[in-house]
């Protein structure tokens, strides 16, 4: 029987009475481990279990299951095994005693076998394809079809066709019962192209981004040449002389070969290269070292000399086994503390000293510090502090600026310098509301820094923008403050003075817009309004009739309705800042008095006849006026519509007719009066 889940494939026989066969494996028991892993930790054997078997006519045992680096996976693949009747692992079979059953690219295990008339070997199971493999491990083909089923038993039929059972899933977590019949041709062995087992030595505590090249592997149990191939980022050398390459090629039996490939940059990990002959994988297996020491700790030293060398005592490195990168920050370093110091970047082993040094402060009570890192990336660091003798001081003596009155609105104002005594050591300086300039030159900054006793710091500001106005900007210095103040001079709002061109001749009822003006001779904004009217700064088609500002340089328009009568002024009055002007407008004059006009009269016309006047062109009037008419009926225009009715809308201008019926009578004379204007 079979047995699995402690790591080993394990068979066990029994004899008929029971008892364990003492003549199979070890006292009937046994064991084989399918292959090693190695890793940063060391190597280890695979975690295999035996799932299924079948015993061979000759009393030869098949075993399949899966094998992998841990329980659990990630990368696991099926495994087929040929065992002796006596329970040792058949050497002959496939490469090394194992059919090879390709890459372990994800979970397999093997869960069904069944060996057919011919001798061919059907495995099937959970993760790949069922596969047929030759009597003699050598062949392999995968079965055609459609296989989502995992399959947990197989049967060989008499005429050689396999039943399997398993099952589908029909979600992440439903299933069902499933049941599939696979017909196979029969799979020769033909030429042997699969190789003995390819073993490369694990090479380990490798540098940080070596290469390395594995030893040198001949290949044997081949009977004709096989395609060779390596996994990528890796390169092979048949011969192991001539140059490594990564493309695929051929080797033939009894030829040698090696691998190389770099390793990554980061402590205690794994790169497998994989070279493939046939279908047997050979792994390199290379583990970087470990870079990263045990933590070390300096002795900081207090009360030193101003302005003198300090050096640490040596601390030792240890938990490395491969050289590590050492880099120091405010200071040099010596490996082995031997005198000669560095600030460059270097390696050291496991079990150097090292020691750091610096130039301690020029200040009292202050601190000096160099940080040393060893390892690769963050790595291990500590930093060794040095404090100088002395007693700190950083609250300045009392500053005080000089303030400023009358300055010019919205102007950089800068204050005259203060100089900082008092204090031991470089103090934190800062400003709010401003900036300032440690020394008085060009440059100033908002931002925090320090000063040293006897400088001079400036500030400035930029001064309000409305007259009367304060503005304020402190230094702090340590625990002491001071604030300049500049205030602004009163503030001019009175402008020069401004003409409207008043305008005459207007149409009557109008909007009339001014010319503009402009307001000058002001530094603030300055209260506008009007009386009479409306007003647009800026002279756009937006008006306002209610109080505003305005500022220097800007121009302004008014406007208002001119008077409905004629000879009639409308004024409208400006005030800027006190300073006004007013904008007239004059209506035209009104004429409704039209020039003298005269109809011809007609004779002789026929009796009782509707007789219509020559046309008559009306002038000297320049306003509607009014028209009527007695004894017949007027056209204004002279078009066929007449009528007798007065109104007072006659247009300047008009040309006008008027109509009557003559007598019935001979000798009589009818009349019409037409009346135009007062």
């Amino acid at each position: 029987m079979a047995s699995g889940g402690g790591g080993d494939l394990v068979l066990v026989k029994i004899s008929s009475d029971g008892v364990a066969d003492p003549g199979f494996g070890t006292n009937g028991v046994a064991a084989f481990n399918v292959r090693s892993y190695t890793t940063a930790e060391g190597t280890g054997p695979s975690f295999d279990v035996a799932v299924t078997l079948a015993v061979l006519p000759d009393g030869r045992i098949l075993v399949a299951g899966s094998t992998g680096e841990t329980e659990t996976g990630p990368n696991s693949d099926a495994v087929l095994a040929r065992v002796t009747s006596v329970g040792a692992l058949d050497t002959t079979y496939g490469s090394g005693g194992y059919a090879p059953l390709g890459d372990p690219s994800d979970f397999d295990s093997a869960a069904g076998i069944g060996v057919r008339p011919s001798g061919d070997v059907v495995i099937a199971g959970i993760g790949f394809f069922p596969t047929q493999v030759s009597p003699e491990g050598q062949a392999l083909s995968l079965l055609s079809g459609d296989f989502s089923a995992g399959t947990a038993d197989l049967d060989v039929r008499s005429d050689g066709s396999l039943l399997g059972g398993g099952f589908v899933l029909d979600s992440e977590t439903v299933g069902s019962l499933a049941t599939y019949h696979l017909n196979a041709t029969d799979l020769a062995d033909g030429a042997n192209t699969v190789p003995d087992p390819i073993v490369f030595t694990p090479q380990v505590d490798l540098e940080l981004g070596a290469t390395v090249t594995s030893n040198t592997v001949t290949i044997t149990g081949l009977s004709s040449a096989a395609a060779i191939s390596v996994s990528a980022g890796s390169f092979y050398a048949i011969g192991c002389t001539s140059a490594f390459v990564d493309t695929a090629g051929v080797i033939s039996n009894g030829q040698t070969v090696c691998l190389r490939t770099t390793v990554g940059s980061v402590d205690s990990t794994v790169k497998d290269a994989v070279l493939t002959v046939g279908t047997v994988r050979g792994v390199l297996t290379a583990v970087t070292g470990d870079s990263t020491p045990d933590p070390f700790t300096f002795v900081d030293q207090t009360g030193v000399t101003a302005s003198t060398p300090i050096e640490s005592a040596p601390i030792t490195l240890t938990g490395l086994n491969i050289p590590a990168a050492v880099s120091v920050t405010g200071g040099e370093y010596s490996v082995g503390c031997t005198g000669t110091w560095t600030a460059e970047a270097g390696s050291a082993v496991s079990g150097d000293e090292i020691c750091v040094r610096h130039t301690s402060s020029p200040y009292p009570a202050a601190v000096t510090s160099t940080t040393l890192r060893v390892g690769a990336g963050a790595g291990t660091s500590d930093t060794f502090d040095s404090t100088t003798e002395g007693t700190l001081d950083t609250s300045p003596d009392a500053f005080s600026f000089v303030d400023q009155t009358d300055v010019e609105p919205s102007t950089v104002v800068t204050s005259a310098a203060v100089t900082i005594t008092g204090i031991t050591n470089p103090t934190t300086v800062s400003v709010i509301g401003g900036s300032y300039s440690i020394g008085c030159g060009a440059t100033y900054t908002t931002f925090n820094g320090t000063v040293l006793d006897g400088e001079t710091v400036c500030v400035r500001h930029n001064s309000a923008a409305l007259g009367l106005t304060a503005t304020d900007t402190t230094l702090v210095v340590g625990d002491t403050q001071d604030i300049f103040t500049s205030t602004t001079r009163d503030a001019d709002t009175t402008p020069e003075a401004f003409s409207f061109v008043d305008q005459v001749d207007v149409e009557p009822s109008t909007i009339i817009v001014s010319a503009p003006v402009t307001i000058n001779g002001i530094d603030a904004p300055t209260p506008i309004s009007t009386i009479g009217g409306g007003y647009s700064i800026g002279c756009t088609a937006t008006f306002a009739t209610s109080a505003g500002t305005v500022s220097n340089g800007q121009t302004v328009c008014v406007r208002h309705t001119s008077s409905a009568s004629g000879d009639s002024v409308v004024t409208t009055t400006l005030t800027v800042g006190g300073v006004s002007d007013a904008f007239t407008s004059t209506t035209r004059t009104l004429d409704s008095t039209p020039d003298p006009f005269s109809f011809v009269d007609q004779t002789g016309v026929p009796l009782a006849t509707v007789i219509t006047s020559a046309v008559v062109q009306l002038s000297g009037y320049n306003v509607n006026v009014s028209v009527s008419i007695t004894g017949g009926t007027y056209s204004v225009g002279c078009t066929n519509n007449f009528t007798a009715a007065s109104t007072n809308n006659l247009a300047p201008d008009a040309r006008i007719c008027v109509r009557h019926t003559s007598g019935s009578l001979g000798g009589v004379v009818t009349d019409t009066v037409l009346t135009v204007g007062g």
